[in-house]
């Protein structure tokens, strides 16, 4: 065998082995594919089954109105007193009603004659150190 045969056989048996290697490669590339198309169907059917056994639950709808502990002055009766909304205003910033309630009884007829403003001012004056104990 001659040089040049040898190379000859040595070249086409490269070639056939690369051949192979692009073969394989070609057919793995398919196999993932196919597993992950298998995968892809299985989960989606697992999902779709699980939707169709789950509960359903109807959503949580919001409140029509917030709700609030205390009446905002502006839902205050037209009727009602001065009294009426300082002490829904105190009892609103969060300070105990027994203490509001006699805070306003203390006022006497100031509550009627000044200003809400002030009145609130002064509630919180008086009230804040009993809050602090």
């Amino acid at each position: 065998m001659t040089v040049r045969k040898a190379f000859a056989k040595l070249l086409s048996a490269v070639l056939v082995l690369a051949t192979a290697i692009v073969t394989l490669l070609a057919g793995l590339t398919r196999l993932v594919a196919a597993l992950t198309t298998w995968l892809a169907v299985g989960v989606e059917a697992h999902i779709a089954r699980a939707r169709a056994t789950a509960p359903r639950t109807e959503a949580a709808t919001a409140p029509r109105r917030p709700l609030t502990l205390v009446r905002p002055a502006s839902s205050l009766p037209v009727g009602s007193s001065q009294a009426e909304k300082l002490t829904s205003a105190l009892i609103g910033l969060g300070f105990a009603t027994p203490n509001v309630r006699r805070f306003v009884a203390g006022l006497g007829t100031r509550v009627e004659h000044e200003g809400l403003e002030t009145l609130i001012k002064d509630g919180l004056r008086v009230l804040s150190p009993a809050v602090a104990l």
